[in-house]
């Protein structure tokens, strides 16, 4: 009976994973009722259908359904399981039921590569639970956590080979740290290097979303996790997706919708529109609304707007109002339109169910 004790002692690292995720959730649940909430409000259902031709509560079963997580979380169960095993017997505790020929074998095993099994232990676990508290632990996000095990064993001895031998072991803990798509980069590089192969290919886009207000280095990454690598990518992006895979705010993923559809138009000059108040593609399409409108002096008021930024922009005037036109009819744009309007909706319902918010009170 005391063998089962040792066991269980000593794979009770491998139980962590399970159990951030068994306390996340509850963070999931709440997601899924803020996203039926958002459609419960005025026609945004119907607009988000027409949209992309799903219902939201599919999205979610398809991007968190309970069996999605079966998968990663069984492997990372395994793979640390003969990780603490492994280190356990490097360290001399050698557990019941382990052969002599299996802790031989282990007894073979690099120490740079045991210290990049505990790196990539420590540093997935760490990911996880700081995902876990962004709400954005997605089960691909718990792939990367075993794969970050593999990396941490195989990768590490050859990333830290040429430092001195007194620095390699605590190196090798904290390569597992690196990003793991930086990781796979090196190795790439060393592969080319070493087989003499000559990497050839087309140059890639360079990035455009650091033209957008308010996308930091972190808004930038978390994006990343969604899909979402580029301003054309984020104009034309799910929004529910992005609210589902992140955990940036409905009105804040709307609003960085909205600048970038204007991106795309007049790249980075959206600067050069913003002190006259346009900041995205809403406002750049209600000129449009006030030129074609029978009110004279709206017409006068946005003509004079379209002459301002052609001469602050360096755009010619009729190429500025075939862009307003072609924006009035975008339907990504009537989306972010109306979907805006649906959130200041529900901060209305929640002040009539809630009450609104005493003032602060100033000494």
């Amino acid at each position: 009976m005391i063998y089962w004790i040792y066991w269980v002692l000593a794979l009770a690292p491998a139980l962590l994973h399970p159990l951030v995720f068994l306390s996340y959730r509850r963070t999931l649940m709440s997601k899924r009722a803020e996203v039926q909430r958002l459609m419960t409000v005025g026609n945004a259902r119907t607009i988000y259908h027409s949209a992309f031709r799903r219902e939201p509560d599919d999205l979610f079963q398809r991007l968190y359904g309970n069996w999605l997580y079966i998968y990663p979380l069984t492997i990372t169960f395994c793979l640390t399981a003969i990780a603490t095993v492994t280190i356990l017997a490097r360290a001399g505790v050698v557990l019941p039921g382990v052969s002599d020929a299996v802790v031989q074998k282990i007894a073979a095993i690099p120490t740079t590569a045991v210290a990049g099994i505990v790196g990539g232990f420590v540093w997935g676990l760490y990911d996880s639970l700081q995902r876990a508290q962004q709400a954005c632990l997605t089960p691909s996000a718990l792939h990367f956590v075993w794969f970050r095990l593999l990396i941490g064993a195989s990768l590490a001895p050859l990333v830290v080979s040429a430092l001195a031998a007194g620095l390699q072991t605590p190196a090798a803990f904290f390569v597992a740290a690196l990003p793991v798509a930086d990781l796979i980069a090196y190795a790439k590089k060393v592969s080319t290097e070493r087989l003499g192969i000559d990497p050839t290919g087309e140059s890639p886009e360079p990035p455009t979303l650091h033209h957008l207000q308010g996308l930091t280095a972190k808004v930038i990454d978390s994006l990343a996790g969604a899909g979402v690598d580029s301003s054309e990518h984020l104009a034309h992006a799910d929004p529910i997706n992005v609210l589902l895979r992140t955990n940036l705010s409905w009105k804040v993923i709307l609003d960085l919708i909205d600048q970038a559809l204007l991106f795309n138009y007049v790249g980075d000059k959206i600067q050069l529109f913003r002190p006259s108040g346009i900041r995205g593609s809403v406002e750049f399409a209600m000129v449009g609304e006030s030129l074609a409108s029978g009110d004279v002096t709206s017409q006068e008021r946005a003509s004079a707007l379209v002459d301002r930024l052609a001469a602050q922009t360096g755009i010619d005037r009729a190429s500025i109002e075939n862009a307003i036109q072609t924006m009035t009819r975008d339907l990504q744009v009537h989306l972010v339109k109306e979907l805006w309007g649906t959130a200041f909706e529900v901060l209305r319902e929640e002040e009539v169910r809630f009450g609104s918010r005493p003032a602060a009170s100033h000494a």
